[in-house]
């Protein structure tokens, strides 16, 4: 169990003597990771990349994500939540999910996944989904094989969170048999009191639970009384070889990357942006964000962020939407490179095939699909 006042000392003195203070952009009071850089990410507005629509149909898509050419889709469509698609001819192989009581079926109207695949010992393609009341282990290979839903396994949500701290709203991935990363939501006892706690993560497994705090043990907020818990909203992603978390913050512009094994948190900001310290003190946050996070893939090697911006476009259906970008790090939090969206695209989903070196996008209001090589924009 990690002390919050000794990781914030450390992580305050490690800031100062090895970047300096210009360089830190953040108190450590509010926020302490291992490691503070700041980076520049904006790409350069005249590359752009090139998009290939793909003839995809799939009723109501929410979520994406790839692996193995086999692209799963999240929807809101009661009788099939989940959709799989098979790259290689971009036709659907599978629909499965469906909403119920049963068994295997799923509780609610959506599932949320943060694309957390792995192989079970038979060599099936697993892949991690939740439904509100269960982690549920879908085995993918089985049910594309059998035409149905097949879990591998699934774990009460409560009996995870059991012992761990507080009951807002978590992320939670399979590490390894009976192991898991939980990311805890911020959360509050009666909001009229304007005092937020904000997230953590656990590592836990049969034997021992780990707690790793960033942030500060508490947060007010006396202007807006709700504003911690939009402030706090990311996207979660297992590096695939399950050694490293990536927390992408969109309205602070934060990439944090955590190590499992060591425990240690990288935190990547972008230059010029709003800082924790800050917030309160800030009117209309979005007019300061310059990185804001719309969603996230991950590779064994890079961390593939689809990003907003801060320039708007009216779309062909009438939309008002960001003109986006792609921006690649490495797993050691570096700048890797970066490229736009085309201009009048409204894409809000981004999945990653590592091994292609293809990115896929979505967009969830025309239910249409596209993909673009980034080798040229990675070599």
């Amino acid at each position: 169990m990690m002390c919050i006042k000794n990781l914030f000392a450390i992580a305050a003195s490690i800031l100062l003597c090895s970047c300096g203070s210009k360089d830190v952009g953040e108190d450590p009071r509010f926020f302490a990771p291992d490691k503070f850089k700041v980076v520049n990410s904006a790409p350069d507005t005249t590359k752009v990349l090139k998009l290939e629509k793909l003839p995809i149909e799939i009723l109501a898509p929410d979520l994406i994500c790839v692996k193995d050419s086999l692209m799963v889709v999240t929807t809101r469509n009661a009788k099939a939540l989940i959709s799989i698609v098979n790259l290689n001819n971009q036709q659907v192989v599978a629909q499965i999910a469906p909403q119920g009581r049963g068994p295997n079926d799923f509780m609610g109207n959506m599932v949320m996944t943060n694309a957390n695949f792995y192989y079970n010992d038979s060599g099936e393609l697993i892949l991690d989904a939740d439904d509100m009341i269960s982690l549920k282990s879908i085995n993918i290979t089985k049910s594309i094989r059998e035409q149905g839903t097949y879990l591998e396994g699934q774990a009460k949500l409560d009996e995870l969170y059991e012992n761990t701290k507080y009951r807002g709203r978590r992320d939670v991935m399979h590490i390894g048999a009976d192991s898991y990363f939980i990311r805890q939501g911020v959360t509050y006892k009666d909001a009229r009191e304007n005092k937020f706690y904000p997230p953590h993560y656990v590592i836990k497994s049969p034997k021992s639970q780990t707690e790793i705090n960033i942030y500060a043990e508490t947060i007010t907020s006396e202007k807006e009384r709700m504003l911690p818990l939009n402030l706090y909203t990311c996207k979660v992603r297992m590096k695939p070889d399950h050694t490293k978390v990536v927390e992408a913050l969109g309205w602070f512009d934060y990439i944090n990357i955590l190590d499992l094994k060591s425990g240690k948190v990288v935190a990547v900001g972008e230059e010029g942006a709003v800082r924790f310290a800050e917030y309160n003190s800030i009117a209309k946050l979005p007019q300061i964000i310059k990185r804001a996070i719309a969603d996230v893939a991950v590779s064994d090697k890079y961390i593939v962020a689809l990003c907003n911006g801060q320039t708007k476009f009216k779309t062909s259906d009438g939309h008002e939407a960001y003109w986006k970008s792609v921006r690649v790090f490495d797993w050691n939090g570096k700048y890797v490179a970066g490229a736009m969206i085309p201009q009048g695209v409204n894409v809000q989903r981004i999945a990653y095939d590592g091994n292609k070196n293809i990115a896929y996008f979505l967009n969830m209001f025309n239910e249409e699909f596209y993909c673009c090589d980034l080798s040229e924009l990675l070599k």
